[in-house]
């Protein structure tokens, strides 16, 4: 946005952090100086094939630190009007950015199916 120099507001906000369901706990982790890397669960890496901690091949892994989402990054498709089916095999990342929309516009005061949500997308 090079060149605007006008006013911007930040009406709502949302995220998905390790050990933070929410913006809030996020801060507060902050705050706190809570250390959300953890070690990644054993199937993480499936065969362990990739894990090489004396590696310098940029496609190997070197730690099993990380800041995983884990039960957080779970979607409930229900929620938005979605049959359960129709999600499998599609990207999570996908889902996660419409949880996220959702999370933000409630975070701005508008209040799930009291608006007109037709002209919108993520």
């Amino acid at each position: 946005m090079s060149g605007y120099d006008g006013d911007i507001a930040i009406i709502g906000m949302a995220g998905l952090y390790p050990q933070a369901d929410d913006v809030d706990v996020f801060w507060d982790n902050i705050l706190s100086r809570k250390d959300s890397v953890t070690t990644s669960s054993d199937g993480w890496l499936g065969n362990g094939d990739l894990l090489d901690p004396d590696s310098d091949d940029p496609s190997k892994i070197y730690t099993r630190k990380g800041g995983f989402l884990g039960d957080l990054s779970r979607f409930n498709p229900a929620q938005f009007g979605t049959m359960p089916l129709s999600v499998t095999g599609a990207q999570p990342d996908q889902f996660l950015a419409l949880k996220l929309a959702h999370d933000a516009l409630v975070d701005a005061g508008y209040t799930p199916g009291k608006f007109d949500g037709s002209a919108t997308g993520v």
